[in-house]
Parts: structure tokens; C-alpha cells; sequence
């Protein structure tokens, strides 16, 4: 089996090549989008410590920052 796979990918590199760019144009063209998030809260569960003090931060201090603005 891997002789004769050798044997056509010696005989035939241009094919060899367009068919690794055909599949790589297949994966990228149906690969879901990535979305990048500043925030890191966005992805932690609300459980999270950190997060608890974010939310407690962001109650407390909301109303003194956009005041200050």
C-alpha cells in the first residue's frame, strides 16, 4: 500500500500539491470563525471568585466612575 501511494506521489507531485491546497481551501473555507473576546469574564462561570469581586466591584464603583467621566 504506502509503494504504490510513494510510487504516485513521486509520478505525480503537481497533483500531490493541489490536492493538499484544495483540502487545506476545504477546511479553511467551512472551519468555524474564531471571535476573540477582550473580556475574560466573558467565557468563566459566574461561580468563580474572581468574577464575584468583578460583579461587586463593578456594582460598587459604577456609579463614582461614570460620574467622574
Amino acid at each position: 500500500m504506502f509503494a504504490a501511494l510513494g510510487r504516485f506521489v513521486v509520478r505525480r507531485p503537481w497533483w500531490v500539491i493541489l490536492s493538499w491546497v484544495v483540502v487545506a481551501a476545504a477546511v479553511i473555507s467551512f472551519a468555524p470563525k474564531l471571535t476573540s473576546s477582550s473580556d475574560e469574564a466573558s467565557f468563566l462561570p459566574g461561580s468563580y471568585e474572581s468574577i464575584k469581586a468583578s460583579d461587586i466591584q463593578e456594582a460598587k464603583w459604577a456609579s463614582r466612575s461614570r460620574s467622574a467621566s
